[in-house]
């Protein structure tokens, strides 16, 4: 029972860590549009994006390398050596950086703001080396504190920066760069930095190990944004830009999903890694997933309940309709949750390549999907691809889950649940008002009861102390 509890506390630390910071980023959102102009929040937006594609290209992916080989070696020595071994490969890419910004330049490659863009993905290149780091030697707490810490440092500067000096885009910048900076330097200390680097410890052969590992999941980031990138451009040729904007709109409540998902993947992580070894792994991985897949569905359940009467009253009449499309991306975000989750068999087990190979399927098959499904439905096709892409994911990844963990799926409650959210879509396109409440509800409460021993068996585990 240990590593459950352990996993529902690393969950909950790091759900306080990443809303804390939410909450910050989205109320500070009022005050980057009254200073920065829609042209300079758009150049800021270019260049997170950019450097959240770059990273793991530039970096090698190292970081992800860091976690694994952190968790499963827990000698000194040997992490003193990952440690040592991701340094160096961070201060290599840092000098490539260096060399190439005046060839940049020459080009006009984010013309004017070019110096802040490379000093920005210096930094978060040691600090993604950093943070993967300190959550691979258990030092949870303080990797969520860091993310607190950053935010709050971003946003008391841009309070200086924008409102005091009037820098603008300028301002931003220097204090997402200051933020970093802080970030790398509370890392560092906490982790007491000084004693895991040194030259004297770079392993070669290790790095060659890490390398091997880490090289494969360069691409998979890249296929993750083709596969959620891609659509919009596809909708663009298809249907026109203000199908573009309902499609934006709809995916707002979905994104609610990931958010949560996006924070309980970085606690499952920690045990899968963890627990790779372990003879009972693959009654580990069924239980959490099945726990998982059950969360997510009544989550799932209940902002359909929401949906179609809060984007009625939260949107202007152009964007009215967007409710029609919220479950396909709903359903979608689901599976890409399921997706991930699996896809940890693939880093726990040193797979690496099978991660990219069933994302390329994947983003394949969403291309596909797109050219045929959106030209014959209009903007629902892109929502109907979307899920379809996540889902043959899923699947492609659950054969070899079985293979290397031996994970068992309770095919007949999925089922079950798939039709319960089937049922509320539909509901949906028929009744209005108060009769729809009631039966969304309904459908609600008819999937609690359907699950109910496995809710009473985790609330159990939850409150059980030790």
């Amino acid at each position: 029972m240990e590593k459950y509890k352990k996993l529902i506390m690393n969950s909950v630390v790091f759900a306080i860590g990443n809303l804390g910071s939410k909450i910050i980023s989205v109320v500070m959102v009022p005050l980057y549009t009254y200073f920065l102009t829609t042209n300079e929040y758009g150049q800021v937006d270019l260049v997170t994006t950019a450097i959240s594609l770059l990273l793991p290209l530039v970096s090698l992916a190292i970081g992800q390398a860091v976690i694994r080989f952190a968790v499963s070696r827990s000698e000194n020595d040997d992490r003193k050596e990952i440690f040592t071994n991701a340094i160096v490969i961070a201060l290599v890419a840092s000098l490539v950086i260096i060399l190439l910004y005046p060839l940049l330049k020459y080009f006009h490659f984010f013309d004017g703001i070019l110096i802040y863009f490379s000093l920005l993905l210096i930094f978060q290149l040691f600090g993604d080396i950093l943070s993967q780091f300190t959550r691979g030697i258990g030092k949870v707490k303080e990797f969520a504190f860091n993310g607190i810490l950053t935010t709050f440092v971003v946003a008391g500067l841009n309070l200086y920066f924008l409102i005091y000096l009037h820098l603008g885009i300028d301002g931003y910048l220097l204090s997402m760069i200051i933020a970093a900076i802080v970030s790398d330097i509370y890392l560092f200390m906490v982790i007491k930095g000084f004693s895991y680097f040194s030259f004297r410890s770079l392993n070669k052969d290790l790095l060659k190990l890490m390398l091997s590992y880490s090289i494969p999941l360069i691409p998979n980031s890249i296929m993750w944004w083709l596969i959620n990138g891609s659509t919009r451009y596809f909708i663009l040729l298809f249907a026109g830009a203000s199908a573009n904007g309902l499609f934006a709109v709809a995916n707002k409540i979905p994104s609610v999903l990931s958010i949560a998902t996006t924070i309980f993947f970085q606690a499952w992580q920690l045990s899968a890694f963890e627990e790779h070894e372990s003879k009972d792994k693959g009654i580990f991985y069924t239980k959490v997933f099945k726990h998982y897949y059950i969360i997510l569905f009544l989550f799932s359940s209940v902002l359909l309940i929401i949906n179609k009467h809060l984007v009625t009253y939260t949107v202007s009449s152009d964007f009215k309709d967007s409710w029609k499309l919220v479950p396909f991306l709903l359903l979608a975000a689901i599976y890409k949750s399921f997706s991930s989750y699996l896809g940890t068999t693939y880093t726990a087990s040193m797979e690496t390549k099978g991660v990219f190979t069933t994302t390329i399927y994947g983003a394949i098959i969403s291309v596909i999907a797109n050219i045929v499904l959106i030209p014959l439905f209009g903007v629902y096709g892109a929502g109907i691809g979307t899920f379809l892409a996540f889902f043959f994911t899923w699947l492609l990844r659950l054969k070899d889950t079985k293979r290397l963990v031996g994970i068992q799926i309770n095919y007949k409650e999925l089922f079950v649940l798939n039709g319960i959210f089937i049922i509320q879509t539909v509901t949906m396109h028929y009744l209005d008002g108060i009769v729809l409440i009631a039966v969304e509800v309904a459908c609600f409460v008819l999937m609690v009861f359907y699950l109910r021993n496995t809710i009473i068996s985790f609330i159990r585990l939850v409150l059980r102390k030790g």
